[in-house]
């Protein structure tokens, strides 16, 4: 890497040009790259912290921004509250205690299909898989084909298993 006025540059990175590395501040930088990558807009990272250790917790951040929060069956007429905090616990969704939205690992070649997993943890500790796809106001969960003996992955996405609607 290389300073010069205020800015860095990553040299060479990419067929042999230089790359822009902005740091305005702690909380985030911004990596020059619309023209590396081709889109409108470079890519910003944000810094951000566990309030309790200070410290980066990747799948608590991971989890805030895709799926925390809370949430109710929409046939449910009293609209019992399901959440799903931070740290990956559930409340509220029958036997399921905990989860874990699949960012890579094994996990990431268990569907076939282009679809965010997530597994859900049962009071037992044994879990399941579900696709799911979440939109503004809503979260669909899809279950997956049983597996395959002997072959890691290749499941499918089969029916739809529940919908969550975010409470607002």
């Amino acid at each position: 890497m290389q300073h010069f006025q205020g800015k860095t540059y990553i040299q060479n990175a990419y067929q042999n040009k230089d790359l822009q590395l902005l740091t305005a501040d702690s909380l985030f930088f911004i990596l020059v790259d619309s023209a590396f990558t081709g889109l409108k807009e470079n890519s910003v990272f944000k810094n951000i912290q566990n309030p309790k250790r200070n410290q980066f917790v990747f799948s608590s951040a991971l989890n805030n921004e895709i799926i925390s929060g809370n949430y109710f069956f929409d046939n449910d007429k009293n609209r019992a509250e399901i959440k799903f905090f931070d740290n990956g616990k559930i409340a509220g969704l029958g036997e399921f205690t905990n989860y874990e939205i699949c960012f890579s690992g094994d996990c990431a070649t268990e569907v076939l299909d282009s679809i965010n997993l997530i597994s859900l943890v049962l009071k037992n500790g044994s879990f399941e898989y579900y696709g799911f796809k979440k939109d503004w106001n809503k979260v669909d969960f899809y279950k997956l084909s049983p597996p395959i003996a002997d072959i890691k992955g290749e499941r499918k996405i089969t029916d739809l298993a529940f919908t969550l609607y975010k409470s607002k």
